[in-house]
Formats: C-alpha cells, structure tokens, sequence
C-alpha cells in the first residue's frame, strides 16, 4: 500500500477545514478522493476475503491480477486536468 493511499485514509473522516495543503486535494474535489479511496479499500477487502477462505484461493492470483486493471480502468476519471 502507499503512503497516499494511508493518507487519504486519514482524512476520509476530517473535515475540509482541517484537511493538510496536498497537491491533489488542491486540484480534484473531495467528494471524488472519498470515492477513489473507498474503491480501492473495496478492492483491498476483497483480495483480502479471496486469500483467508480456502475454496477461493485459488482464485487468489487471478484477484490480484484484475484489481490493479479495475483500479487503473477507473482513475483517469479521477485525475485532475494539466
């Protein structure tokens, strides 16, 4: 996991107000950090649940070869303009 990953876990629950001066909170809304930050725990969550039960781990690979493909499907929505 990154660092920006765990700091954008951070400020999941702060309010903007007391949000630190990052580069990308500058440029893309908030709203739009949230959702990107609960779709990767989302995906997190569920290599995590595909690893502990026995009957899908074998399917663990493949889980983890898709993920990075859903997640990198959906970020240049969530990339702020040049």
């Amino acid at each position: 996991m990154s660092s920006q990953f765990i700091e954008r876990l951070y400020i999941l629950p702060m309010p903007v107000k007391y949000q630190p001066d990052l580069i990308y909170l500058r440029h893309v809304k908030t709203r739009r950090i949230h959702i990107f930050t609960l779709v990767q725990t989302t995906c997190f969550a569920i290599i995590m649940v595909v690893k502990e039960i026995t009957i899908t781990s074998l399917a663990f690979p493949l889980t983890v070869s898709v993920t990075p493909t859903t997640v990198a499907g959906i970020k240049p929505g969530f990339h702020y303009p040049s």
